[in-house]
């Protein structure tokens, strides 16, 4: 696994460590779990973590260079790829986001292994949220459409983004990334809700493309409901030095609903079960989305959603049967899902029941690593197949 920017080990909420570190790391273990070695090199983003370490799943991590401007991170960052692989060489090597490809696909070539490639999201897609390396970006993913030797696409949106770019159709496998079923099931409420305001909670970066400040425009038009905001790198007693943390709250305080949000901060993985079980409703309001981890954790807790109908959300929420789907950047229609949701106790339940049955049926991780795995069998020409430890 190369992982550049997004470790597994990672603390989640920044602007790159997030869904692709936690999918870095379940795919991994899944893998590990059905006999496979694996091993994922990462940036180190952490001075104290050793150079190398395994996991108690059983997976290594390499720590192969440490964050630079962009061109040099990446060109370091292939070169000390290249060394590890000459000195033992893996039967097949699996690229997360571009940066990711870029250099695996330089540091495999001169050795002949195969590198598939993961996008977690695409240039191309990107809504409101531009920077400096789009242009780069746009070239580089053009260019690993054509090198990869097999592309898994998380989304059917992403599936005809990579035809648009002229990937050819073989070439592309749709496995959708996964929730871990042990860590995410229903339970009991974490605490009692009768008598109490119907609360809401998003969990996300508190960037505005996630989604989290269209969540607090909808609560100017729904009375009656709070909102709880988890999500960004601060803790809760240090968000007032987050610029995005203080905008969100700003923009709460001018709809006067401030003393209906609650900012909860960074949520750490082992709580986020519990944080989702915390509330009536989940939304997810991402302008654009390739993972949509937090909706699938809490469709798998048996918390009902609303997510915006983006990428790997139109696959995984069946519209009107396991959650909502509303557009993007649409504050009013968020909040008529609220308050048609609030109104209707079955509804909510039957999203709540359709969810775990679906995230079960579909998205446990021991049925995505074997699928992912028939890809690398596949690429790699063995026609074995992945055990299957769990259920």
């Amino acid at each position: 696994m190369v992982s550049m920017n997004a470790g597994p080990l990672a603390r989640l909420g920044g602007v790159e460590s997030g869904g692709q570190s936690v999918v870095v790391d379940c795919l991994s273990r899944a893998l590990a779990d059905g006999g496979n070695e694996v091993t994922i090199f990462t940036q180190r983003d952490d001075p104290t973590l050793p150079d190398r370490l395994i996991t108690a799943a059983g997976v290594h991590i390499v720590y192969v260079s440490a964050p630079a401007p962009l061109a040099n991170a990446t060109e370091a960052f292939r070169a000390q790829l290249a060394a590890e692989w000459m000195a033992d060489p893996p039967d097949i090597v699996h690229a997360h986001a571009w940066m990711s490809g870029t250099a695996a696909i330089a540091a495999a070539r001169p050795f002949g292994i195969p590198v598939v490639q993961t996008f977690h999201g695409m240039a191309r897609a990107k809504r409101g949220r531009h920077d400096s390396s789009d242009a780069v970006r746009l070239g580089e993913e053009a260019a690993l459409v054509r090198a990869a030797a097999r592309i898994v696409a998380t989304s059917s949106a992403e599936v005809f983004a990579l035809l648009g770019m002229g990937a050819s159709p073989g070439a592309i496998k749709l496995i959708p990334c996964g929730v871990d079923l042990e860590l995410f099931r229903p339970l009991p409420r974490t605490a009692p809700r009768a008598g109490q305001p119907f609360r809401v909670a998003t969990l996300s970066r508190l960037v505005p493309d996630a989604g989290a400040g269209d969540v607090i425009e909808a609560l100017a038009h729904s009375a009656g409901t709070e909102l709880i905001v988890g999500g960004g790198s601060c803790s809760a007693s240090d968000l007032a030095g987050d610029p995005d943390a203080l905008e969100l709250a700003a923009r709460a305080q001018a709809r006067g609903v401030r003393g209906r949000v609650m900012f909860q901060g960074h949520i750490k993985r082992d709580d986020v079960a519990s944080f989702l079980r915390s509330a009536d409703l989940v939304i997810c309001a991402p302008w654009y989305d390739s993972i949509g981890t937090v909706a699938l954790e809490a469709m798998a807790c048996g918390v009902p959603v609303i997510v915006s109908s983006v990428g790997s959300h139109v696959d995984a929420v069946a519209d009107g049967i396991s959650g909502a789907h509303v557009p993007p950047q649409a504050a009013r229609q968020i909040a008529y899902a609220i308050e048609s949701l609030k109104a209707d106790a079955p509804r909510r339940e039957r999203f709540a029941r359709f969810g775990v049955e679906r995230t079960s049926a579909r998205y446990g991780w021991s049925r995505i690593a074997a699928e992912t795995f028939e890809v690398y069998a596949t690429v790699a020409g063995r026609s074995a197949r992945l055990t299957r430890s769990r259920a």
